[in-house]
């Protein structure tokens, strides 16, 4: 499972979750290994601009809402990449749940600070997008279907 660094925002109104996947990324415009890959597969799409691009809906993957973690899943139930939730802003909970669905914005080499504002952060998924080195696309958020058994 790949490791990637979160930046959760509500941007009016709207959840956005940015991810900066760390480790190793080969050079070009699109990027075919790990993580990448397998987002790619799912319906993301390279960026060539992040300000004004409306994303694209329709991806094949979605994040899980279960007790203690995040879980981002493809419709085949492969588990892409994970989270504590303890570390997910309540803002963008919030919204996500209430639109059943956020902007996914990932790259590599992003340089999102924890303290940068949102304005910041647009700017750099911005720099990034016109290097084409990010992928986005609308996705689904739900809650872990609960597998107890009925008690009579």
């Amino acid at each position: 499972m790949s490791m990637a660094a979160a930046r959760f925002l509500v941007v009016r109104g709207q959840p956005l979750l940015a991810l900066d996947i760390e480790g190793s990324a080969p050079a070009g415009p699109v990027l075919e290994t790990g993580l990448y890959r397998s987002l790619m597969e799912a319906g993301l799409v390279v960026l060539e601009a992040f300000f004004g691009t409306d994303l694209p809906r329709g991806a094949r993957l979605g994040w899980i809402l279960e007790s203690g973690e995040l879980r981002l899943e493809s419709e085949d139930g492969d588990r892409l990449l994970r989270m504590d939730r303890a570390g997910v802003d309540a803002a963008w909970l919030d919204a996500a749940r209430q639109l059943k669905g956020t902007m996914l914005v990932a790259g590599h080499g992003l340089g999102i600070d924890p303290d940068d504002t949102p304005k910041q952060v647009a700017a750099r998924l911005e720099a990034a997008a016109r290097e084409r080195r990010v992928l986005g696309a609308i996705v689904g958020v739900g809650e872990a279907a609960s597998n107890l058994p009925l008690i009579f």
